[in-house]
């Protein structure tokens, strides 16, 4: 019965350039392979869908009113405010980085996957570390700290994404965490956001999964840098690992569901 329920659900991963699974490939994300643990006897996947714009949660569920959706999982991604401080690392520092155009090719859904990318600290690396992280207190001793991230920014605009989901009455919302990363202003950042998710579960009635501190739980030597294809990006091991996660969270919890509502019916 629970199989049969779940094989005829619509489901949704809307979320950003992971996904999609960049860089490693599609067939490699956390959301694949999320769905194939979650219905490990279909042939075809049910209903998946890369949604990179997540800033208007209207938009999110008018896809939700077209496909009929019942069960949606949300990587709304990291609200770090990085586009600003790119700039402005430029700008002081002069350094050269195209994570713009990655970004573009992200967006356009036409990136050449890289299954086997594997993310290595460098001096170059490391070298660009240092200063984004000498870049970072010179804006909190400016006083330009919410340049970085905006705590107050990210809670209304999670509030507003689950809000505009209440009227669809989903059967199930799932919100992932922020990523863990390499990237030290970035991993700060993201840790941040961690108590405003949780908060935002709460209230909105989501299943909260919690990415970072599985992805934190490797620690900071080879293990921990295995999960990455660059210093943001999870590669094809981390994708495995996050989408393991989240697969084995929907069964339990609409497990949960089924017995409640067969408790309730007896």
């Amino acid at each position: 019965m629970k199989n049969q329920a779940q094989s005829s659900s619509r489901i949704l991963f809307a979320g950003g350039c992971h996904v999609l699974g960049f860089p490693v490939g599609e067939e490699y994300s956390f959301s694949t392979v999320a769905l194939c643990s979650f219905l490990p006897n279909e042939t075809e996947a049910p209903n998946l869908l890369g949604y990179i714009n997540l800033r208007s949660g209207l938009s999110i569920a008018d896809v939700c009113r077209q496909q009929k959706i019942e069960i949606l999982v949300l990587q709304l991604g990291h609200y770090e405010t990085m586009p600003k401080l790119r700039k402005i690392f430029k700008t002081i520092f002069h350094l050269h980085n195209n994570r713009r155009q990655k970004a573009c090719i992200v967006d356009s859904c036409n990136f050449v996957p890289e299954p086997n990318k594997h993310y290595q600290r460098g001096l170059y690396s490391r070298f660009l570390h240092i200063r984004r992280i000498i870049c970072a207190y010179l804006l909190v001793a400016i006083g330009q700290r919410r340049r970085m991230f905006d705590p107050t920014a990210a809670a209304a605009s999670l509030d507003s994404i689950l809000s505009s989901l209440k009227p669809l009455h989903l059967g199930r919302v799932f919100l992932l965490s922020p990523f863990s990363c390499d990237e030290p202003v970035v991993r700060a950042c993201r840790l941040q956001a961690i108590p405003i998710f949780i908060d935002a579960a709460k209230k909105h009635g989501c299943v909260y999964i919690d990415a970072f501190g599985m992805l934190e739980s490797y620690g900071k030597g080879k293990d921990f840098l295995a999960n990455f294809s660059d210093s943001i990006h999870l590669s094809r091991l981390g994708h495995q690992r996050v989408g393991l996660m989240v697969g084995k969270s929907m069964c339990v919890a609409l497990e949960d569901v089924s017995n409640a509502s067969f408790d309730a019916w007896k």
